[in-house]
């Protein structure tokens, strides 16, 4: 195990996008620390994909994907991209209709943070076996990274075009909430094809917002796309479509 094994799943993030911190962030200065030298102080591995050592702390950090996008036998968005880079092998011109909602947003990030957090107890010994040491003599702690690959990954509400963190909407918030004994801080990282941002909070945090009732509603939230659908040409890119409709402006389309 280790860097010759791992995927190098968090460095390829920093390798695919700028990444750039958001101004709304942790206020835990040990949070904080972690978000802004995760790049190169990240340890790649496999199973967790990452851990860090910092003082008489240990971080476990595993990253998963998840998106806005139906899920069927997969992302369909990342089905689309797939046959786009294997046009090749397409017998037929695809369409697919990839129907961002929140709805799918939370669906994916729940069955991808409940599978994950089922092996929390084999990344802590991975880790420990790793390095050397016993539970006992340093503190662990357990990150998820969570990305969303969404192409546009902005959350609204009807007719306000600032964007929130998902993690600090209330019904993500009490998913994650439900792992408090075992997962120390949860960061989010997202945006669009070109910038990602990142944000997170330790479940402390979350915990006093929500008992505070300054957790963002649910209900009142939507994705920044309403309707996402992209044809993709067995035969040339040039051919290709991807049709966007903007939520805040009913019948508006893009075309690229």
């Amino acid at each position: 195990m280790g860097e010759e094994l791992s995927r190098r799943e968090i460095s390829s993030i920093y390798e695919k996008y700028k990444v750039e911190i958001s101004r709304e962030n942790t206020t835990n200065k040990e949070l904080l620390d972690i978000i802004k030298n995760l790049n190169i102080e990240h340890i790649s591995f496999e199973r967790p994909d990452a851990y860090m050592c910092k003082g008489n702390f240990v971080y476990g950090i595993e990253h998963f994907q998840f998106s806005q996008y139906e899920h069927h036998k997969g992302d369909v968005g990342k089905i689309a991209d797939s046959s786009k880079n294997n046009r090749e092998k397409l017998k037929k011109d695809r369409k697919f209709d990839l129907k961002p909602s929140t709805a799918n947003l939370y669906s994916s990030f729940e069955n991808a943070l409940s599978s994950h957090m089922s092996n929390v107890k084999e990344y802590k010994n991975n880790v420990f076996n790793k390095i050397g040491l016993k539970s006992e003599e340093n503190k662990y702690r357990f990150i998820v990274l969570v990305e969303d690959t969404s192409d546009s990954a902005s959350y609204i509400q009807k007719f306000d075009t600032k964007p929130v963190c998902p993690i600090l909407i209330d019904k993500f918030a009490k998913l994650i909430l439900g792992f408090q004994d075992d997962l120390w801080a949860v960061i989010y990282i997202g945006g669009d094809t070109k910038i990602k941002t990142v944000e997170g909070y330790t479940l402390d945090e979350l915990k006093e917002l929500k008992d505070s009732g300054k957790l963002y509603d649910y209900k009142k939230y939507r994705t920044m796309h309403s309707d996402d659908v992209r044809m993709v040409s067995k035969d040339d890119a040039e051919d290709d479509e991807h049709i966007l409709t903007l939520t805040l402006y009913d019948g508006f389309f893009l075309r690229d």
